[in-house]
């Protein structure tokens, strides 16, 4: 509409900067506001390509991605989820229940690495499972 408003009429259409500054724009805006969803079934959970098997998690921890709170989960089988931003799924009842129960599960089996910082931001009562350390061990990045 401004192209027309301001050539006069249809003119703008014959030139090709103007197409590739709107394609180019396009695509910056898909990129920046494509759909990264979240799904997750009985036993498992998935966010973007990774998924893990909810009840044989490994290890969890609670980590800040810039100005979100994630999780970061791995699985007995090698699966792992890097940055699984806490919000988002809390955002959907169902799905945090799904996976929420399944941490729960993971962590009350006793093969489930959980330090205390990651303990108290989801809430998990300490007589589920083994207590944490507190090891120097425990509180160095292995990721």
């Amino acid at each position: 509409m401004f192209a027309i408003v301001r050539t006069g009429g249809f003119e703008w259409l014959h030139w090709w900067w103007y197409w590739a500054l709107l394609i180019v724009g396009s695509w910056i805006m898909f990129r920046a506001t494509r759909n990264h969803w979240t799904a997750a079934g009985a036993t498992w959970v998935q966010w973007r390509s990774s998924w893990v098997d909810t009840y044989r998690l490994t290890r969890i921890r609670f980590s800040a991605d810039g100005t979100n709170r994630v999780l970061r989960l791995r699985d007995e089988h090698g699966n792992e989820i890097h940055s699984f931003k806490i919000s988002e799924i809390q955002g959907n009842p169902d799905l945090w229940d799904l996976v929420y129960n399944g941490i729960l599960h993971s962590i009350a089996s006793g093969n489930c690495d959980i330090d205390a910082k990651t303990r108290q931001i989801l809430q998990i009562p300490y007589e589920l499972g083994p207590r944490p350390t507190g090891k120097r061990a425990d509180r160095r990045r292995l990721w």
